[in-house]
């Protein structure tokens, strides 16, 4: 009897370690013409090096963002935007070498509870079919140091 409930009690440890990637989360894409990716330092503590952000500015580039979102009842707060640029002629591109990721200026934004900043992604699969004037159907593998993050998805044009 001992030993079920030993067992019984490693099963519910392991349940409440479920990792980020496996929690339930929405997907939600876009993407937006004539604009560009920036990155940018802010200094929150002189004790420690800047954290990372980036935005989006006018240019002559399709920037393409991923946010994901818990769903209602997870408590681990964690909200991770992936966002990457492409030129405005392409209808379908291959990013997963670190320079074409590093020129596509692909970058992972993590926000929770007592976190923030991002980086650059340098391990990837990020692949894009444009579909329409409006949609992109983007399917990707992007390396976090939460696990991968994978996801496939139509991307919707915003203003």
């Amino acid at each position: 009897m001992r030993i079920v409930y030993m067992l019984l009690l490693c099963a519910v440890f392991a349940g409440c370690q479920k990792g980020v990637d496996e929690a339930p989360r929405t997907f939600e894409g876009s993407f937006l013409l004539n604009r560009q990716i920036d990155t940018v330092g802010q200094v929150v503590d002189a004790a420690m090096p800047p954290k990372y952000t980036y935005t989006v500015t006018g240019g002559n580039k399709i920037v393409f963002k991923l946010k994901t979102i818990p769903q209602a009842g997870i408590t681990d707060g964690l909200v991770q935007e992936v966002v990457f640029e492409q030129p405005l002629a392409v209808v379908n591109f291959l990013l997963e070498d670190s320079a074409a990721l590093r020129q596509s200026k692909a970058w992972l934004q993590r926000e929770c509870y007592g976190c923030w900043g991002g980086q650059f992604i340098s391990q990837a699969k990020i692949e894009g079919q444009k579909i329409s004037e409006t949609v992109w159907h983007i399917k990707a593998s992007v390396q976090s140091v939460n696990g991968p993050l994978n996801f496939e998805a139509d991307f919707y044009r915003s203003n």
